[in-house]
């Protein structure tokens, strides 16, 4: 890889290298779940009569379950509505406030998404202040679609889907950087614990030529190594590769340990995610 586009990506592979299994599935079940906040927010926390209202409805709905998903589930509603009530009221500070909380929360995905932003040069609270909302992880994706990568906007809902993803991003002099983003794992079954090993692997080429003449050198390749499916995302900004490496590998450990039914709650206290310089994806 050229020196100059390794850093960005680099960087959010040493993130996800730092992860468990277990905290991958973690993760994407939260993900999974910030989706839903707004929904939720909707069915239990709509119409509140003051904020103390909000956290009120919490506290009676809580007392009726056990059920750690669901508590963290009612959880996330309810931060969802308080941040949405600050912005109705007006009250810039507590909203801001509220976001940075979510920024460096690290029991909460939003901690790894604005990991991923400051790999754009942006923030999560400058992203949701520009749109005047809580963005759930899939609103974020396709807001950054949108400026990121335009040419496969209508593959924003689904490139983390893909067990390989392949990254274009054009170079100076009519040259292509694609980077291949491998998933596999690997499960003990005679350990009763049925420990996961999620690995992810990566390799680059360089293309030249017209984007069709490009994309049938990719199919070419992906034919020679028998991959079936996968999903190419075109982005303006290499910048944008370690955003997308992020959410994809959380996605395919968190479908892979469902696969492998390995338990994991939502409800757990934290995960570990290290400040670490970057380092080789092995």
């Amino acid at each position: 890889m050229e020196k100059s586009l390794d850093a960005i990506l680099l960087q959010a592979v040493q993130y996800v290298k730092g992860l468990t299994p277990r905290e991958h599935h973690q993760l994407y079940k939260l993900f999974r779940l910030a989706n839903e906040i707004p929904r939720i927010a909707k069915n239990y926390f709509s119409n509140p009569v003051n904020h103390a209202d909000i956290n009120a409805r919490l506290d009676r709905l809580l007392a009726k379950t056990t059920d750690t998903d669901e508590r963290a589930s009612l959880a996330g509603g309810n931060m969802y509505a308080s941040i949405s009530y600050y912005l109705h009221k007006g009250d810039v500070h507590r909203f801001a406030s509220a976001i940075r909380s979510l920024e460096q929360d690290e029991s909460s995905p939003y901690r790894v998404l604005a990991k991923g932003l400051t790999l754009l040069g942006t923030s999560l609270l400058e992203m949701c202040v520009d749109h005047q909302q809580l963005l759930t992880p899939d609103q974020l994706d396709y807001v950054l679609f949108q400026r990121f990568a335009p040419a496969s906007l209508a593959s924003s809902a689904e490139y983390r889907e893909k067990p390989v993803l392949v990254v274009v991003t054009p170079l100076p002099l009519d040259r292509y950087r694609a980077a291949f983003f491998f998933s596999s794992a690997s499960l003990d079954e005679q350990d009763a614990r049925k420990r996961l090993q999620v690995n992810f692997l990566m390799k680059c080429g360089y293309f030249t030529g017209s984007r069709d003449r490009v994309a049938r050198k990719i199919l070419g390749s992906t034919q020679e190594q028998s991959i079936r499916e996968y999903g190419i995302v075109e982005v303006m900004t290499h910048q944008f590769e370690g955003y997308l490496f992020l959410r994809w590998t959380i996605e395919q450990a968190g479908r892979l340990a469902e696969q492998y039914k390995i338990p994991a709650p939502i409800g757990f206290k934290t995960v570990s995610l290290p400040g670490v310089e970057a380092g080789i994806l092995n």
